[in-house]
């Protein structure tokens, strides 16, 4: 770890390659041991040229077990994002999106702190994001998929899970965002 970050530091050039090294090792093995207080605060200095072309990759480090991993990548994220936030906010949202609990989360709270300073940007960008998901998937098309996911599950005995499917369902519903929604929504 330490000697990719000294390639990086003293590269006269981006070397974005051995950061995406160092950030697949990272992901793969990393602990609170390896990320010492020098190789954190290399990583805080990152030129923001290479955060930009690794944003993706540290997203996906926000799920990590080691603490001080995510807060390094936390605090590299927020930097970047105070200066550059529509740029972050792409691969952002889809981290708030994540299956995985602990990247989702981390994500909404880089999101939350950056709003704060970015409150139109931010709210003009979740705009567009559900527009843009309203317009892609119809709420019938949700349902067809919906419905057959959870028929699937429920073949399988994933009664529990069959179930949170028809309930998310059911819960557009009550909040319908369009003209398609409520009429879908009159005539269940």
């Amino acid at each position: 770890v330490c000697n990719f970050l000294k390639v990086i530091e003293l590269s006269p050039y981006d070397n974005l390659s051995a950061l995406l090294i160092l950030l697949n090792i990272l992901l793969r093995f990393a602990n609170d041991r390896i990320m010492t207080k020098e190789n954190m605060n290399k990583f805080l200095n990152l030129p923001s040229s290479l955060v930009s072309q690794s944003l993706p990759q540290l997203i996906n480090l926000l799920a990590h077990q080691s603490n001080r991993l995510q807060n390094v990548v936390s605090s590299i994220l927020l930097e970047f994002g105070s200066k550059r936030f529509q740029k972050l906010f792409y691969p952002l949202h889809i981290g708030m999106l994540s299956n995985l609990q602990r990247r989702a989360q981390k994500s909404i709270e880089i999101f939350m702190k950056l709003k704060e300073k970015e409150k139109s940007a931010a709210d003009d960008l979740m705009l567009f994001v559900d527009s843009l998901n309203r317009a892609a998937v119809s709420i019938l098309e949700e349902w067809k998929y919906g419905i057959e996911d959870s028929h699937r599950l429920h073949e399988k005995n994933e009664i529990n899970a069959s179930i949170e499917i028809i309930e998310s369902l059911l819960k557009r519903l009550k909040e319908p965002k369009c003209n398609l929604d409520e009429q879908l929504s009159m005539t269940i």
